[in-house]
This record gives C-alpha cells, structure tokens and sequence, in this order.
C-alpha cells in the first residue's frame, strides 16, 4: 500500500526477502551488460555491425539496472518525492523505448541483409550502425521528454511511481501508438525471418543430396561457401528470436496490464501481484543479454572464455566466424 502526499509518496518498505531480489536484480542487470560491453570491446570479431548493436542494446539495459540501484536507498525509506519519481518514470520509459527501437532496427537490419546480401552489408558499414543507434537514443529520450516535464498525478492500486496526467493531454496515445507500431514492425520482420528460414533449411538439405556426378566437382567449392553461410544466418536468426521472444514473454504482462488494459476499459489492474510481475519481470529480462549471448553466439562465446574465464587457449575466431544478428 502507498499514501499519496504533497511532498511526493510513502509506501510500506518491502520486506528483506524482497529488497535482496530487488538489489540482486538490479545488480544482476549492471554486471551482465557491462560484461556484455567488455567482451565486444576486446573480441576483434565482434567489432562489427552486430557487435555496435549488441553493445548498445546492454548499454541501454544497464541504465535501467543503475536506475534501480539509485533508488534502492529510497525503498528502504519507504519514501519517494515527486521529483524523483518524475525522473525515474522518464528514465525507465527512455530505456524501454530505447530497447524498443533498437530490437525493431536489428530486426529490419536482418532482413535487408539476409535478402540483399551483397548490397546491403557494404551500404550499412559499422559507423553508419553507430550513427542509427545514437540517433535511437536521442530521438527515444526527446520523445519521452514530456513525462519528465509534465505535471502528474500518482496512481491508485498501482505500482509505486505510476503516474497519470494532470490535465488531458494527447502525448500517452501517441506514445502507446509508437509502440504499437514498433511491435507490429517487429512481429512482421520475425514472420518474414521465419519464411525465409525455411527456404534457407530446404536449401542446405539440397546442397547436402549433391548432385550428379560430373556437376560435384565444379559445385564442392560452391556447397561449402553457401552451406557455411546459410548456417551462419541462421544462426543469427536464431539469436534474434531468441532475443525478441523473451523481450515479448517478459514485457507482455506489463504491455496489457498496465498499458492496453487502463487504455481500453479507463480501469486500473488492482491486483498487486499482476503490477509486481510486470514490472520485474521486464527488469528480470535486461540481466538475460550476456547467458544469450553466450549460449547462442559463438563469437560472444569464445571472447567470454578468454577475456572473463581466462581461458587463454581459447581463439578469437575474427576471420572464420561468421557474426549473429546480421550474418
């Protein structure tokens, strides 16, 4: 329960069980990331396109997981003032839709380079990457300006630091819209990236029969080159569904709970279990980046052994490996 006050908020500080999932959350999403950024930096092979969007993607994670630390001192207190809470509101919307921006891009960059393989990777070098990613994070936190700035007031039955306009305004459904979009854009490249899965797994299966026999000579060369690069793209789109599909499994219950639900019906969800989880699940999401990563890239993989565990034997495979997320 909280009581609303003049000077901003007070709750009922949550018990030690739940300030040390919180901490450890919040820390849990800090160390990952940045472990994330140190090996991009010191992999040769991960410096690339794919590499400037895997690190910008944990470098936004880890402002909403220093976000969460900040405030940690506060809910101990059990208190926050309005200022705080307009900052941490504008914070934690900027980081999401940031995220947002930067899945939706990764996943239109992978489909223009699976379909123009030759054009388009030579159009799109790393500092062009660059430069579309810093444009994501100005635009994302220009456009949420208005939450920062605007007067609120706060939420019952919601979570703490939920807040409402003060006077009608036209900015939240053009923000929810945004969204929208951005998940429709998002959803449509995966269904794309799915079809042409298919056609590059029917693919391999027909370079794996072989030909006739005066045709494997002159295609042996050819098969290994594709084989190699098909399954190099696959494994890419492998990595972005996996990276998208536990993005919508943790953000969904926040999405309809607390965004379609008030929109649609003008109520609020009062069961406080429903407004825990998707707040913590989305944060319990960021800290996912470096197991990911980890598990599903084989660049990534190889420079945590050697730059994190130390393994010395381990090769930074720049020329052999093919990258994840943009093949």
């Amino acid at each position: 329960m909280h009581n609303i006050t003049d000077d901003g908020i007070r709750f009922d500080p949550p018990n030690v069980i739940q300030l040390i999932v919180i901490m450890s959350l919040g820390i849990a999403v800090v160390v990952s990331n940045y472990i994330v950024i140190y090996v991009i930096v010191r992999t040769r092979s991960l410096r690339s396109q794919s590499g400037v969007f895997m690190a910008s993607g944990a470098l936004n994670d880890s402002t909403i997981g220093v976000t969460s630390l900040v405030f940690f001192p506060y809910m101990i207190k059990g208190q926050f003032s309005n200022v705080f809470c307009s900052i941490l509101g504008y914070l934690a919307f900027s980081a999401i839709q940031t995220r947002l921006g930067i899945l939706t891009v990764m996943s239109v960059d992978k489909c223009l380079t699976i379909n123009y393989p030759f054009t388009y990777p030579m159009k799109m070098s790393v500092t062009r990457v660059g430069v579309l990613v810093s444009v994501i994070f100005v635009q994302a936190y220009l456009f949420c300006l208005p939450v920062l700035l605007h007067s609120h007031t706060y939420r019952q039955h919601a979570f703490v630091c939920e807040m409402n306009w003060l006077t009608p305004s036209i900015y939240p459904y053009v923000a929810q819209t945004c969204i929208y979009l951005q998940l429709i854009i998002m959803t449509s490249s995966h269904v794309i990236l799915f079809l042409i899965a298919r056609q590059q797994l029917k693919k391999m299966k027909e370079l794996g029969q072989g030909g006739s026999i005066c045709d494997k000579k002159n295609e042996t060369s050819k098969k290994g080159w594709v084989g190699t690069n098909i399954k190099s793209q696959l494994r890419g789109i492998k990595t972005l569904f996996l990276l998208v599909g536990i993005f919508y499994i943790c953000w969904i219950t926040y999405i309809v709970a607390q965004i379609m639900y008030p929109t649609f019906t003008r109520n609020l969800v009062q069961l406080h279990v429903v407004n825990f989880l998707s707040i913590w699940l989305g944060v319990l999401n960021l800290s996912c980046n470096c197991i990911l990563y980890y598990l599903t890239n084989k660049a990534f993989c190889s420079g945590f052994k050697r730059y994190i565990l130390h393994k010395r034997n381990t090769i930074d495979t720049e020329t052999s490996m093919s990258l994840s997320l943009t093949g």
